[in-house]
């Protein structure tokens, strides 16, 4: 997902992100694995903002079938 691709290339944490756009850090683990793509389009803007992944990429990436191990 985009977002753990950014906080591995930002240098960063769930847990420094999460605080950063107001959420948990289980949320937002949970919406990295694909576990919960029910999130409000503020969420999305905030977490586009601060990581200037676009909009409709993070939409694209949350609509994606999870991966089946």
């Amino acid at each position: 997902m985009v977002i753990a691709q950014y906080i591995k290339e930002a240098n960063t944490t769930q847990k420094e992100l999460a605080k950063k756009v107001g959420c948990s850090t289980a949320f937002l683990n949970a919406i990295i694995n694909g576990k919960n793509t029910d999130i409000k389009i503020s969420l999305v803007r905030k977490i586009s903002t601060v990581t200037k992944i676009s909009e409709s990429k993070l939409i694209d990436e949350l609509l994606k079938e999870p991966d089946v191990d």
